[in-house]
């Protein structure tokens, strides 16, 4: 005998589905400022150590999330999906 699992309706996730107006306000000014800060930052580092130096860590980030993944998540490391 299986199990099936039930969605809540979507009555049920009414708040959800449809924020208030103040919500999307805060979505939007966090999405905008984290996004002006982190392209400060960015330029700040360009300045600072130059574009070969930071295009190595835009590289390294890929190989590393790989590597965590598997060491913490243990998730499968395969060349295919």
């Amino acid at each position: 005998m299986t199990k099936t699992m039930r969605w809540p309706s979507a009555s049920s996730c009414r708040a959800a589905a449809d924020p208030r107006p103040p919500v999307w306000g805060a979505v939007r000014g966090t999405a905008t400022l984290s996004t002006a800060l982190a392209f400060l930052l960015y330029f700040r580092i360009l300045a600072w150590a130059g574009a070969t130096n930071l295009s190595l860590v835009t590289f390294l980030i890929p190989v590393l999330a790989i590597l965590l993944g598997a060491l913490v998540l243990a998730s499968p490391v395969s060349a295919w999906p």
